[in-house]
């Protein structure tokens, strides 16, 4: 299953986010070509996700297209030229939430970890929450870390209600993307192998699939490493993190 990344390409990493490198430019033109190329590359891969027959592609920000809803329709006209149908989700990065997803023409929304936490902040670092957004908006800056406990979230996470929309959950093991960014990085300490075991299985649990096929969860560890969020193996925890996995999903299916 494929995500667009559609994002400028920005020198983020040493703190000159307004230094693009390369430009992601938007067009109608580029929209058919786009689809056609996933149609006759991607999608007709016998071994593409699929719900009820339909691809599932998914958009990382579709508030930075110029008109999503136009996009998606000739995305969805191209397809069926072909006797596809598609479905469509976008994630609700940088807490981008639309309740009224068919609207802009998608079928789903997925949650996007630790975009997400952002309430927790203001609860549990009100004070400090408060200084840092008068600071980020006089002076695009922060003066305090954004550093917040991963086992508040698990419990937060745990507490927390499913909305009343199509909308799939997501869990992040760990963040940390400091190593990319010398200020407004945000980091969760103190995750454990056992900690994310437990929110994994609560949050299964508590997932109750739209239909059959309609039962994707997602885990957003894609083991970069200026973001710090994987489940591969490492020094620290050896395989835990995978073994942690697998016993959730297990102890969901009993």
């Amino acid at each position: 299953m494929f995500c667009w990344a559609n994002e400028n390409w920005t020198r983020t990493w040493d703190g000159a986010n307004k230094n693009v490198l390369i430009e992601q430019k938007y067009s109608f033109d580029d929209d058919v070509i786009h689809i056609n190329y996933l149609l006759d590359n991607v999608f007709c891969d016998r071994r593409y996700i699929r719900i009820d027959g339909k691809p599932v592609f998914a958009v990382y920000r579709s508030s930075l297209f110029p008109d999503i809803k136009k996009t998606v329709e000739i995305w969805r006209t191209e397809a069926k030229k072909r006797g596809v149908e598609l479905y469509l989700c976008r994630f609700e990065a940088f807490n981008d939430v639309v309740m009224d997803l068919h609207d802009i023409g998608f079928d789903a929304a997925i949650e996007f970890p630790p975009h997400n936490i952002e309430p927790y902040q203001k609860k549990y670092y009100s004070a400090r929450y408060y200084f840092n957004s008068i600071l980020q908006k006089a002076f695009n800056r922060n003066i305090f870390s954004n550093t917040f406990k991963y086992k508040w979230y698990v419990k937060e996470e745990i507490e927390s209600s499913e909305p009343d929309y199509k909308r799939y959950s997501c869990i992040t093991p760990m963040w940390d993307n400091s190593p990319r960014r010398k200020q407004d990085y945000f980091i969760l300490t103190g995750s454990t192998p056992d900690l994310y075991r437990e929110l994994l299985l609560a949050k299964l649990k508590k997932f109750r699939p739209y239909s059959k096929e309609e039962n994707l969860f997602f885990i957003n560890a894609w083991n970069e490493w200026a973001e710090g969020n994987h489940l591969e193996p490492d020094l620290k925890w050896g395989t835990k993190y995978l073994d942690a996995t697998k016993e959730a999903i297990s102890d969901n299916d009993e």
